[in-house]
């Protein structure tokens, strides 16, 4: 500001004007370092209050939001959010306990899935086993539990062989169907069960879904089943039977009849001594039916006659019997109002 004065009077010299500067360069030079020390220390102090007034003001609330994470991890769903006086932590924890509530309703949802699923297999009459690649067991239901007595939590994760015993001849069937990825059959396998030969059909079928491998077995007892087959099989056998004891019984029957009649008719020509026809024979012949009749009983022709109808007539109620169990007549005897 002094230099238009310094420049127009001459009798200033220059090295005096240049000392004055140096001096007010130096003065202005010391304020500044002062004054940028007293705003450093202005900035420090605000700074360090500041962050004693965000940590009193957000530590709490932070604390109670990672606590309250925490507890989410650890699986204590029903734990309370307290909210702080940080509005954004407490919307962070809003959304949280959304979550949460949002999780803790899938989880009912899958629970209740669950024990509507259990209670299905249960229910069923099969035995169902379920194991992965290893042979372990993964699932248990109520029909394994009453076969084998031991409750799913024992079953669950063992090896079939050892909780499932009679399944130990099915693994190269269990094998086979896993690696085939198609059901395998084993129908009418047979097993012994206190001392009694029992019958199970056995189907595997093949998990191969969602990263899922293993296998599911169904097990059914048939021995009912395999028992009424038979029954049915012996039924047709004896219809069978039943129809050529028929055919038997219309065959032997011709003959028989004739036996029958000409045994009688034998019986009548030779002992009966006032048939007219008898008589004009012995006559025709020369001999009396008298003497015919005493060479009969002599040698007891009438007594052979009297055993050849005997039989004849249990033959034919033989017959009669064959024809009845043949036909299964089922006839009864009712009245009617005949008008």
């Amino acid at each position: 500001s002094h230099a238009p004065m310094l420049l127009k009077d001459r009798a200033v010299p220059l090295n005096m004007m240049f000392a004055i500067s140096d001096t007010a360069y130096v003065n202005l030079k010391s304020r500044y370092r002062i004054t940028v020390l007293i705003i450093f220390i202005l900035v420090c102090l605000f700074s360090l209050f500041s962050a004693w007034i965000l940590r009193r003001m957000v530590s709490p609330s932070l604390m109670q939001l990672l606590s309250y994470s925490e507890a989410i991890r650890a699986g204590r769903i029903n734990a309370v959010y307290r909210k702080g006086q940080i509005i954004e932590l407490n919307e962070v924890g809003t959304a949280m306990e959304a979550m949460v509530e949002s999780l803790e309703t899938a989880n009912r949802e899958k629970g209740y899935l669950r024990k509507y699923l259990t209670h299905i297999l249960d229910s069923m009459p099969s035995i169902l086993v379920g194991i992965n690649t290893e042979g372990l067991v993964t699932q248990w239901n109520r029909g394994a539990e009453n076969a084998t007595g031991l409750t799913s939590a024992q079953a669950l994760g063992s090896h079939i062989k050892e909780v499932f015993p009679r399944l130990s001849r099915e693994m190269p069937r269990i094998e086979k169907a896993m690696k085939a990825g198609r059901p395998v059959a084993a129908p009418k396998a047979v097993y012994t069960e206190n001392g009694n030969q029992q019958f199970e059909d056995i189907t595997i079928y093949p998990l191969m879904a969602d990263g899922m491998e293993g296998a599911v077995i169904r097990m059914d007892n048939v021995t009912d089943k395999v028992k009424m087959e038979e029954v049915m099989i012996q039924s047709e056998k004896m219809l069978s039977v039943g129809g050529l004891a028929a055919g038997m019984a219309h065959e032997i029957n011709n003959p028989l009849a004739g036996v029958l009649q000409n045994a009688s008719v034998l019986s009548s020509r030779l002992s009966d001594t006032k048939l007219k026809a008898n008589l004009k024979a012995a006559q025709e012949v020369g001999i009396s039916m008298a003497d015919i009749k005493r060479f009969m009983e002599q040698r007891n022709v009438p007594l052979l006659l009297s055993a050849i109808n005997d039989s004849g007539k249990r033959m034919a109620t033989i017959v009669n019997n064959m024809l009845s169990f043949a036909r299964k007549s089922d006839d009864q005897v009712s009245s009617h109002h005949i008008p």
